[in-house]
């Protein structure tokens, strides 16, 4: 599922994310509302 992101984001300035389940929501927004949306669905 990680790796899935990370392909989902390959167009936004993704290094490493931390998946919480808190932080990962936080982080996506904090790197693009778009990607975030696409990772939302």
């Amino acid at each position: 599922m990680s790796y899935g992101i990370t392909q989902l984001l390959r167009g936004a300035r993704v290094s490493s994310i931390v998946f919480t389940k808190t932080g990962v929501m936080e982080r996506l927004t904090a790197i693009s509302t778009e990607s975030f949306r696409l990772f939302k669905g």
